[in-house]
């Protein structure tokens, strides 16, 4: 009771070890369950983004087949020929695993496709979607 008093009266000031030692127990756990659910937010930040960028290229090609006499644009390794007709600047057509990768079909099974990786999860589309794998 005479060590509370002190400290009411101003006598010292200061915290124990065993405070300071709860305190950075606390903040570890805190830590442990925070960090891995931010880890996850970089994942599926990036997979929604491909996915916008599947369909603003979509738009694109679809707007390039009906100003195009019904034909799509001839093979290429990236989607650069529809740049006339929507707004790529925003999507990184860079290289390495983000790289949209643009073929013509030959109608039978697909009339184009369009492959990109992001988070993971390789994303494909067709005229018919987005699919996921």
């Amino acid at each position: 009771m005479r060590k509370f008093r002190e400290i009411l009266a101003g006598g010292d000031k200061g915290f124990t070890l065993i405070e300071l030692l709860v305190v950075i127990a606390v903040l570890g756990i805190l830590a442990g369950i925070a960090i891995p659910r931010i880890s996850g937010i970089t994942e599926e930040a990036e997979q929604s983004a491909a996915k916008a960028n599947l369909r603003t290229i979509q738009t694109g090609l679809e707007i390039y087949y009906v100003s195009n006499d019904n034909d799509y644009p001839p093979e290429a390794t990236v989607v650069t020929d529809v740049e006339n007709y929507v707004n790529l600047s925003d999507i990184d057509l860079g290289t390495g695993t983000n790289d949209y990768v643009y073929s013509k079909g030959d109608g039978s099974s697909y009339d184009y496709q369009v492959t990109v990786t992001a988070g993971g999860m390789t994303f494909t589309l067709t005229e018919d979607g987005i699919s996921e794998s």
